[in-house]
């Protein structure tokens, strides 16, 4: 759970040792980062630079103002884009609204449930389950009176514009894995199921499976099987189809605890509804709560109720002419970076993007964002050195230079919320991509960094504080051999670590 009293304390681990005076150049430092690089060339191609973070001058580089694909270090310009142009406490909101509160418990009109991006409803932020904090919506929605709608429930997600799914994220027709869930206005459990194959009563059994959350938004086709005690789980989701039915195949042991994955769902938009309906049952609101989706202001769905438009009132009354506010959830930037930074999830780096697009131009779809994101970093449209395609940096379209990187995070150390953004990033040991790299002890508290990822691409960038106490900026993109990369990483974060 990322909370934003748990960011302000991780965020004063990031000044246990205070930046030490004196000269920012280090000749020794300088050779040995140089010997990394000329060590390291074969297979791969580098665009790297090193700064000293308190004077920004250039420790040591490798042709830095060559572009390459940033894989997933993208995530560090699109979250320092979020807190610069929309502020760490900004939120991400989901609002349920009527265009008049209920007479006797009835609602005449539609329940609408509005949606910016708000990926609140997920575990990452609530201990109690992905399906925690959509029940505190139904029950907002309970509080306020509802006890019937006549209206049929709209789904408004106009707010995010275009596809769901990058055109460039490599994926084919059927393939949904978690990393390429579908970027809606209201996500729900970072838009996946999770599915869990148990073994049956013994081998050669039928082994049964089960949706969490529960939902008709996806359909488990079963093939598999209980094996042997003691052996290995062969478990396989065959291609998610349209209608959203999975395959799964292979099995598990028998008396094993079985096995669990997460599936992205093939329509969020409709899952979300889908499970909403059912938890506002369960609080008591009955009547017509078949969801119909709305995408687009200038095309409402077919048949189906207006979206309400008009401002809304917080009171939950009609204020003006507007229309009355039955419930709200909201997530944090601050909160929703944290995961985008450490747990690396793409999704939660996409809404981000998007809402930036939203708030700021207009445009809630991946071009919106990409652009909103260049004009929020300072970069120029076309600029060679920072090319955004997406937010997460799973499209191979991106192309950004280390001495990009270096701005980016020039500019937000420098900004108010330099310390706090810091605090986002992965630390050594610690829940996310670097709890099992630099585990020695001479690493701990001293490692802020985003990782990167793609089939022959490896990225990483941060911050390393030395033994010196100096606070060292770095950015590593590799293309090419990926083994060979993590090694010419790992040689740059110990010549900074063991800098004196």
């Amino acid at each position: 759970m990322f909370r934003s009293s748990a960011l302000a304390a991780a965020a004063a681990l990031v000044l246990v040792a205070a930046p030490q005076p004196g000269a920012a150049d280090s000749p020794r430092l300088a050779l040995r980062l140089a010997q990394a690089f000329a060590n390291n060339q074969k297979g791969i191609d580098v665009t790297a630079c090193v700064w000293d973070a308190q004077t920004w001058t250039v420790v040591a580089e490798k042709d830095r103002a060559v572009a390459r694909r940033p894989a997933s270090v993208m995530k560090m310009a699109t979250t320092a884009a979020a807190f610069l142009a929309l502020g760490p406490d900004h939120e991400l909101v989901t609002e349920v609204i009527a265009a008049a509160p209920p007479k006797s418990g009835v609602l005449s009109g539609p329940l609408v449930v509005r949606g910016h991006g708000d990926p609140g409803f997920a575990a990452h932020f609530d201990p109690r389950g992905a399906e925690a904090a959509l029940r505190d919506l139904a029950r907002q929605v309970a509080a306020s009176g509802v006890r019937k709608v006549e209206g049929g429930l709209v789904l408004d997600v106009t707010a995010f514009g275009g596809p769901e799914r990058h055109a460039a994220w490599g994926w084919t027709d059927g393939e949904w894995g978690w990393d390429q869930a579908p970027v809606s206005a209201l996500p729900l459990n970072d838009n996946c199921v999770t599915v869990s194959v148990v073994p049956g009563a013994g081998a050669g059994a039928p082994a049964a499976v089960k949706l969490a959350p529960a939902t008709a938004a996806a359909r488990l086709v079963n093939r598999a099987t209980t094996l042997a005690p003691k052996t290995r789980s062969t478990v396989a989701f065959g291609r998610t189809q349209p209608d959203g039915r999975i395959p799964v195949t292979g099995g598990v042991p028998a008396g094993s605890q079985g096995f669990t994955s997460d599936q992205a769902i093939v329509d969020p938009t409709v899952f979300f509804g889908d499970v909403f309906a059912r938890l506002l049952r369960e609080e008591g609101v009955s009547g017509d709560l078949a969801p119909v989706v709305v995408r687009s202001p200038s095309a409402p769905a077919a048949g189906g109720p207006a979206v309400v438009a008009r401002p809304v009132s917080r009171s939950g009354a009609r204020s003006g002419g507007g229309a009355a506010l039955l419930a709200r959830h909201g997530t944090k930037v601050r909160d929703i970076a944290a995961v985008a930074n450490r747990r690396s999830q793409n999704l939660y780096a996409e809404l981000l993007g998007r809402e930036l697009g939203r708030a700021k131009a207009g445009d809630g779809s991946f071009e919106g964002g990409a652009r909103a994101v260049t004009a929020a970093l300072g970069f120029a449209a076309g600029d060679p050195q920072f090319r955004a395609s997406d937010g997460s940096g799973y499209s191979r379209e991106n192309r950004v230079s280390a001495e990009a990187v270096g701005s980016v995070l020039r500019k937000i150390m420098a900004s108010p919320h330099g310390e706090l953004w810091m605090s986002t990033l992965a630390r050594p040991g610690e829940d996310g991509t670097l709890e099992r790299r630099y585990t020695a002890a001479k690493y701990k508290g001293r490692i802020f960094a985003k990782t990167g990822t793609l089939r022959d691409t490896k990225a990483l960038a941060g911050f390393v504080r030395a033994k010196s106490g100096r606070l060292y900026a770095f950015c590593v993109l590799c293309e090419g051999d990926n083994g060979r990369a993590i090694a010419l990483h790992d040689d740059v974060v110990e010549a900074l670590a063991d800098e004196e």
